[in-house]
C-alpha cells in the first residue's frame, strides 16, 4: 500500500527537535514504512529527502492545496491530510486516492459528509465528542503513542522534582502551573520544577510569556532532545500537563504517554483527552483544569507520600507498553485504512 501524509502548513524536519503532531506524523509514517508501506510526508522541509526509509516531499512555498495535489505522488492509494480540512477538499477533485483526515487540533471545522473524505480517525474520545457533528461519517479513535526505543525506565535516582514538556504557551497553562507549584513549594520546600520547551514549537515568535519566573525554585531550559527529555523524566518524581479548558481542548498529548513509558507518573487536567492518558490515582492523577488549588494540593500529597508515587512507576510503563507504542498502533491505523 502506498500511503502519503499531508502535513499542516508549518516548517519542521523530522531530524530536528519538533512538536507533538510532528512527532506523531514522524513516528507512523515510519511504523507504517516498517510495516511494509511505501510512505511519504508532504510538507515544508526546504527539500526533498528520505530519513528512516520515509520519503519526505518538500511542498515549497507557498504550501497551497493546489500545490500539494500536484506534489502528491501519482501511485497514492491513501492519502492522510494531518488536520487541515482544506487539503482535504482541495484533493477530492484532484485525485483518485482515498482521503482521511487524522486529527490533531480542535478547530471549529464545518460538518463534512463522505463526499468530502473517506475516514476520520480521531485520537480521544474526547476529540470525537467535539466533533459530533462528523458523526455521519466514518470515523476511528486511535490515540498517540510513544517510542520504545526512545522512551523507557533507565536505573537512576529520582529527585524530588516536577518536570512540564511542551510548547510554552497560554493554551498548555503553563502559568498556572508556576503559580500551583509556588503555592505547593510552601509545603514541600525541597522540591523543584523543571520546564523544557518554547514558543516555536507551536511556530510562535518568543514572546516571553514566562517574564521573569526563572527562579526560586523554578528552571527554564528550553527545547531539548527526546533523549535528553528520557533522561529528565527518569530523574523526576512527577510530570505536570495542566492544559487549559478554557483555551483549548488538548486532544491527546504525546507527553503524557512518553512521561509514563519513562517511569515518571504524570499530574494532568481534565482537558480533552488527557484523562483518557492515565489511569486516576494508578498510573497518574487527574485534576480539574485551571483549579490552581487543586493542582497544588495534587503536588504536595504526591511528594509527601513519595513512596506511594514511586511505587505508581510500574504500573505507568506496564499501563504504556499494553496500549501505545507507535508499532502497536500502526497496525490498528493501517487495518482502519486497508478496508477503505
Amino acid at each position: 500500500m502506498n500511503v502519503s501524509f499531508v502535513h499542516k502548513n508549518f516548517e519542521w524536519s523530522p531530524k530536528q527537535i519538533h512538536g507533538g503532531t510532528e512527532n506523531c506524523v514522524a513516528n507512523m509514517a515510519l511504523a507504517l514504512s516498517r510495516l511494509s508501506c511505501r510512505t511519504s510526508v508532504l510538507g515544508q522541509f526546504g527539500c526533498t529527502f528520505e530519513y528512516q526509509g520515509v520519503n519526505y516531499i518538500d511542498v515549497g512555498t507557498p504550501f497551497e492545496p493546489d500545490q500539494i495535489a500536484i506534489k502528491l505522488p501519482l501511485e497514492t492509494d491513501i492519502a492522510i491530510i494531518v488536520s487541515d480540512l482544506e487539503n482535504v477538499l482541495a484533493l477530492r477533485n484532484a485525485t483518485n486516492c482515498k482521503r482521511v483526515i487524522w486529527l490533531h487540533d480542535d478547530w471549529a471545522f464545518p460538518t463534512v459528509s463522505d463526499r468530502d473524505l473517506d475516514l476520520v480517525i480521531f485520537v480521544s474520545e474526547a476529540q470525537r465528542l467535539f466533533y459530533e457533528h462528523w458523526s455521519k461519517v466514518k470515523h476511528v479513535i486511535i490515540p498517540n503513542g510513544f517510542d520504545p526505543s526512545i522512551f523507557f525506565v533507565e536505573q537512576m535516582q529520582v529527585y524530588d522534582r516536577i518536570i512540564y514538556a511542551g510548547a510554552l504557551v497560554e493554551e498548555k497553562g503553563i502559568k498556572l502551573l508556576i503559580n500551583a507549584y509556588k503555592i505547593a513549594r510552601q509545603d514541600i520546600p525541597n522540591t523543584s520544577l523543571h520546564i523544557f520547551g518554547s514558543e516555536d514549537l507551536w511556530g510562535k515568535s518568543q514572546n516571553n510569556l514566562l517574564g521573569n519566573f526563572q527562579g526560586d525554585g523554578v528552571h527554564i531550559q528550553g527545547k531539548v532532545s527526546q533523549q535528553r527529555l528520557r533522561r529528565e523524566y527518569n530523574q523526576s518524581l512527577l510530570s505536570v500537563i495542566p492544559s487549559s479548558m478554557k483555551l483549548r481542548l488538548d486532544p491527546f498529548p504525546c507527553s503524557a504517554i512518553e512521561s509514563q513509558a519513562s517511569g515518571c507518573p504524570p499530574i494532568v487536567s481534565d482537558c480533552g483527552g488527557l484523562p483518557e492518558a492515565v489511569i486516576n490515582g494508578t498510573t497518574g492523577f487527574v485534576f480539574p483544569s485551571e483549579s490552581l488549588v487543586d493542582l497544588a494540593s495534587i503536588m504536595i500529597a504526591a511528594v509527601q507520600n513519595r513512596t506511594n508515587t514511586l511505587a505508581m512507576r510500574h504500573q505507568c510503563v506496564r499501563h504504556t507498553e499494553n496500549h501505545y507504542r507507535w508499532d502497536h498502533l500502526a497496525t490498528r491505523f493501517l487495518d482502519a485504512i486497508s478496508v477503505l
